[in-house]
């Protein structure tokens, strides 16, 4: 398995720091149990900010 890139690890930790209080607990348990749903949960986010 290949570790994510620094930058894309960083750019986790500062939208997790920004979206912190609109995150439920449930989701944020999710994604550390399912890297792939931080994957998603990061692609709606930047599809959101685009629109």
């Amino acid at each position: 398995m290949k570790a994510p890139s620094e930058g894309a690890f960083l750019f986790c930790v500062v939208t997790y720091e920004v979206e912190e209080e609109d995150l439920s607990g449930i989701h944020v348990a999710q994604i550390l149990i399912d890297p792939k749903a931080l994957i998603e949960f990061i692609g709606a986010e930047v599809a959101d900010i685009a629109r």
